[in-house]
């Protein structure tokens, strides 16, 4: 198997591919789709698509990620056990796709009128159930070859679909329009299945498990501890997110703040994949090793996402014009360039956050997870309801402000349980990282030039690199006191 090292090199680097490959070919598609549609088409798709999301994530059950979590626990040392898992895991997922699949084919036009404000998008949304189905099922086999720790065949399976679906929703959308694109989905979506079982199949061959369903009563009080917090913590988001969308339906123009919200998200959008790929490589490796308690991992997992988001967001921040590259004079309005820059500071406190969501789920406390979310939902849909009149600036400052509250509720209830390190996150560390995102903040609305921005970009990675380099340096310090 090699060492942790090791693993963690080779986990991170293919699930950065992998996860790279599937966003950017995704991100890709979705330029163009929006180049093509306009704010306001673009805005009813996204609205679709999110309506979709929201009714995958029940159709899921929180299950992939404990198909993650357990697969990663017991393949190399209870082949029987895992045989089992799995059959209860397909058994679940099955249940539940079925169950709501067939409640958003019933209640589309309800779900139309509600959630849309359009009831003329019910077809749409029943056609959308072929791509809630197949979304479902991509899901659940990713999440199995995470455990697997099978990450560059994740990759190349979304090389492989990602490179036929830009062309397929290309050609559709120009022939078709919304329809065409949910038509290219479902196809692209089929071929992924199809596909991805198949090596599903393989894995399965190699580490000598036979998928049964002998004890799916036994299983599912197994899992339950786990997959319960761990749904109910995912399935608040999804519908949280939708709802808040659906507040601005209601308002003037509230498609096109919707489509310029969306264009401004495609691009957070893309890099949460950096936090996707920490997650697919650290997680699955850091269960199996029950390695939580090292405090050089604790450092590791607390600064590394939070380095990332800072990292890859500076750019954007500083110049947001490079966004009209990609999405067009259509989308390139002040309205847009606010909302993507709160955007991209509500980016680095998620991956701030993602230190702490990561050792909720190692350590099966995903309960505080629930708590998380809930706070954050609560929040969310508050100030989107009374910020819904200046449109997708409000959204964006919506989403900003949940953050910041849901931390300030979590932080000191995780103090008390000692659940958290207070010298990591209490140290100087934290507070350079901090003092570094309110400078960014004050800089980007700031009317700098070219020049000055220039500079400013120079100035924020060279004191990340001088942080890097001091950090690595305290790893290694704490790590040879861990080992003594």
């Amino acid at each position: 198997m090699g060492s942790l090292k090791e693993r963690i090199i080779k986990g991170v680097f293919w699930s950065l591919i992998g996860n790279a490959i599937s966003k950017l070919l995704s991100f890709v598609a979705l330029i163009l789709v929006a180049r093509i549609f306009g704010p306001e088409e673009y805005g009813v798709f996204e609205m679709l698509r999110n309506t979709l999301i929201t009714f995958g994530v029940f159709t899921g059950m929180g299950i992939g990620l404990t198909a993650t979590k357990y697969i990663a626990t017991f393949y190399k040392k209870d082949h029987e056990k895992i045989s089992h898992l799995m059959g209860t895991i397909y058994f679940i997922t099955l249940v539940t796709t079925s169950i709501f699949a067939l409640f958003l084919l019933i209640f589309a036009r309800e779900v139309a009128q509600i959630l849309l404000n359009n009831e003329n998008l019910t077809f749409l949304l029943k056609l959308g159930v072929i791509l809630l189905i197949t979304n479902t099922f991509v899901a659940l086999q990713n999440a199995i070859f995470a455990g697997f720790e099978k990450f560059k065949t994740i990759t190349k399976i979304n090389f492989i679909v990602g490179v036929i679906n830009i062309p397929l929703m290309v050609f559709f959308a120009y022939k078709f329009g919304i329809t065409g694109v949910i038509i290219a989905l479902i196809i692209s979506g089929i071929i992924q299945v199809s596909y991805g079982y198949y090596h599903i199949y393989k894995v399965q061959k190699e580490e000598n498990i036979n998928v049964n369903f002998r004890k799916i009563k036994e299983d599912l009080l197994f899992l339950w501890k786990f997959s319960i917090p761990t749904f109910i913590a995912t399935a608040m988001v999804a519908p949280i997110v939708l709802v808040s969308k659906s507040i601005l339906t209601y308002e003037e123009n509230g498609y096109i703040a919707i489509g310029l919200f969306s264009a401004a998200y495609t691009i957070q959008s893309v890099l949460i994949l950096f936090n996707m790929t920490l997650n697919n490589a650290l997680i699955p490796i850091l269960t199996s090793e029950g390695d939580n308690k090292n405090k050089t991992f604790k450092m590791i997992n607390i600064y590394i996402s939070w380095l990332v988001g800072l990292g890859i967001t500076i750019p954007i921040i500083v110049f947001p014009e490079i966004t009209k590259l990609m999405f067009g004079e259509k989308f390139f309005t002040q309205e847009y360039i606010n909302t993507l820059i709160i955007l991209m500071f509500s980016f680095i406190i998620y991956m701030f956050k993602q230190s702490i969501s990561r050792s909720f789920i190692i350590d099966s406390k995903m309960w505080y997870s629930v708590l998380d979310n809930l706070v954050w939902g609560i929040t969310l849909l508050i100030v989107t309801f009374f910020l819904s009149h200046i449109g997708s600036v409000g959204l964006a400052l919506a989403y900003l402000i949940s953050y910041i509250i849901s931390l300030l509720v979590l932080v000191p209830i995780l103090y008390k349980k000692n659940m958290l390190d207070k010298d990591l996150f209490l140290s100087k560390n934290a507070f350079f990282l901090w003092s570094l995102t309110f400078v960014l903040a004050f800089i980007a609305f700031s009317n700098l030039n070219f020049v000055y921005r220039l500079i400013i970009i120079f100035v924020s990675y060279f004191l990340l690199g001088v942080f890097v380099i001091k950090l690595k340096k305290s790893v290694k310090h704490v790590s040879s006191s861990y080992a003594e």
